[in-house]
């Protein structure tokens, strides 16, 4: 607390690596391991000095720090959270609303330069609090609505883009940790904001944090997730919908527009869209047909391609399942994969008519049509799943969905786990790890022989090359 601000950074810095030391030693059991009553006193006296840490002094020196000093507060904090989730204790944790606290204060405030410098470091702490709770709280409310203020009070997005990473990464944390309750406390229309504003407009690595949010939240929520990012952000009624921003995308990609999102990118749009249908199967109807057009200015397809300009009918639900089968390969790369091909491939046989009303979907008839592809498909996805299920390989394993991770690291937390081990139970309620797919075959296939008649039935399948169906046939038994 003394005037020197040379002098009072000096002693957090000091602080800081102190906590850092402690923090690795309780993750790690230290050189060695403590008798058990004594451990839970080293536990109880770090949980002390976190919140002390974070406590009363530290207003007072916040108060009157210059941001300077600010900067290195903030790294404390992120200090003191990580260190004190290496201690066993019940209930949310005594550093972690204080810290909270802090964060919003600095997201709430008003100016340029270096008060917004101090916007990354506030993050990194607010990360750390995220990576290292158990439990949403009541507290986690309150910074996140600041983080929606901070945003909307932006002059547009490419003003929090440089942040965009942690705060991805933070809202697939409060939508892991909070669920529900998180998006019915009034954040399902900052979490719209985001997306609407920065879904197709940001790099391929941008946009695999970005997807990390969407996919937790069509993971958790299904029919309500794709019902959110259907709408537009309220605030922004003219913008288009993340939905419809995906499926313009697609629709480009499709088509060879100039400077449309590569492959890596559309893979994960179309998961999207793919499991957005699988909650509302008619969630897509009102954005087709989809105008495919380039920048102004530009030929789209290029100075010699006959066609410049598409009317939006060449983009519809037949185009869109091409598009599947067209990048199913595409599809099968990162730890990811394998089971992005085996949604794709669940998701495809769901849309075989199972009476005879669904013979009319545009979807329907459009993957009918394919049937050769799609039993290849099949037996393309269950080879890859017995290869790796041969070879001991993980069902799925929770990591990053980045393309190319190679960031600086200065945001990752050692959290002991804890983020690994909440991202596994919520992947492991996910469809795709609970449906065997080889029912899914069999029902799917069954339903459509019965909806078709039989000598319709073998029409169809006698589009297939009969070495492929008989090899199918034999992967059923």
């Amino acid at each position: 607390l003394e005037e020197d601000e040379t002098r009072q950074s000096s002693a957090v810095d000091v602080l800081v690596r102190i906590f850092d030391r402690l923090g690795y030693e309780r993750r790690c059991g230290g050189a060695t391991p403590l008798p058990t009553e004594e451990s839970n006193g080293v536990a109880e006296a770090v949980l002390r000095a976190a919140a002390e840490a974070a406590g009363p002094h530290f207003g007072q020196l916040w108060e009157r720090a210059g941001n300077v000093l600010r900067s290195r507060l903030l790294g404390l904090l992120r200090s003191v959270a990580i260190c004190a989730a290496g201690c066993a204790h019940h209930g949310p944790n005594p550093a972690h609303a204080a810290i909270l606290n802090v964060v919003a204060a600095v997201l709430g405030q008003e100016g340029k330069g270096d008060t917004e410098n101090l916007v990354g470091g506030a993050l990194g702490a607010w990360m750390a609090v995220l990576r290292t709770s158990d439990a949403y709280t009541n507290d986690m409310d309150g910074t996140y609505a600041a983080l929606g203020v901070h945003v909307r009070r932006c002059g547009g997005p490419s003003d929090w883009w440089e942040h965009l990473r942690p705060i991805m990464l933070l809202t697939e944390s409060y939508i892991l940790l909070g669920g529900a309750h998180f998006l019915n406390a009034g954040h399902a229309a900052t979490v719209s904001l985001l997306l609407s504003q920065t879904l197709t407009q940001v790099r391929p690595r941008g946009a695999s944090y970005v997807m990390t949010v969407v996919d937790a939240l069509l993971r958790a929520f299904p029919k309500e997730g794709g019902v959110l990012l259907a709408a537009t952000p309220p605030e922004m009624p003219d913008v288009p919908s993340a939905l419809q921003r995906m499926l313009t995308a697609c629709a480009g990609n499709f088509w060879g527009v100039r400077n449309c999102e590569p492959d890596v990118v559309v893979v994960s749009y179309l998961e999207a869209l793919a499991r957005a249908c699988w909650g509302d199967l008619g969630i897509l109807d009102g954005f087709y047909p989809v105008q495919v057009m380039g920048r102004p200015g530009e030929k789209p397809f290029g100075e010699d391609h006959p066609l410049q300009v598409f009317s939006g009918e060449h983009f519809g639900p037949q185009q869109l399942m091409e598009l599947y089968f067209e990048r199913i390969d595409n599809a099968g790369h990162g730890p990811h994969g394998p089971h992005r091909r085996k949604f794709w491939a669940m998701f495809l046989l769901s849309l075989l008519p199972k009476d005879a009303h669904q013979h009319y979907h545009p979807y329907s008839l459009a993957v009918v049509k394919e049937m050769d592809r799609l039993v290849n498909l099949l037996m393309d996805v269950l080879t890859q799943l017995d290869e790796l299920a041969a070879k001991g390989v993980p069902t799925f394993k929770p990591t990053c969905t980045a393309w190319d991770d190679d960031d600086d690291d200065a945001d990752v937390v050692d959290d002991g786990g804890r983020y690994a081990r909440i991202l596994t139970q919520h992947m492991a309620k996910d469809v795709v790890h609970t449906t065997d797919l080889r029912d899914c075959i069999r029902t799917s296939m069954h339903a459509l022989a019965t909806s078709m008649g039989q000598e319709a039935y073998d029409e169809v399948m006698g589009t297939v090359e009969p070495v492929v169906l008989r090899q199918l046939q034999e992967k059923l038994l």
